[in-house]
């Protein structure tokens, strides 16, 4: 009996050494996210010409109203406050982006 327990505790420490990876350069870890077709920006000519025509004027005249100077922050609050809907404001902020 005490053969087979042994056994059975040999073995299970070979299958967990056989488990750890070997060298320190392979850790076992998924390579990196990477941007694929899937994963990139679609955005329309029409939130674009929106984005041209009425956002950024009306983003013009607010800051001029609170005196403020053109931002990555100052846009971001802007958009909040206008409360368009989360999809827009994410589209808008990357062609702000874009568009520096």
């Amino acid at each position: 009996m005490r053969s087979l327990l042994h056994q059975c505790f040999l073995a299970a420490v070979v299958a967990a050494a056989a488990a750890v990876p070997a060298g320190f350069g392979d850790t076992g870890s998924p390579p990196p996210p990477a941007v694929t077709d899937v994963e990139t920006i679609h955005i329309s000519k029409a939130m674009r010409v929106q984005f041209h025509a009425v956002v950024m004027p009306a983003y013009g005249q607010w800051l001029a109203q609170i005196g403020g100077v053109d931002s990555l922050p100052a846009f971001s609050m802007y958009l909040v406050q206008s409360r368009y809907a989360p999809g827009n404001q994410y589209l808008f902020m990357h062609l702000y982006l874009m568009d520096r």
